[in-house]
């Protein structure tokens, strides 16, 4: 949460994002 103040809410938004996509992509793979 540090790098967040640190960098920024837009790149706090590109690393959910990125995390979010790889969950997915875990999901699909795993099934």
């Amino acid at each position: 949460m540090v790098l967040c103040v640190f960098f920024g809410k837009i790149y706090c938004f590109i690393k959910v994002v990125l995390y979010f996509i790889l969950f997915i992509t875990n999901i699909v793979v795993s099934i």
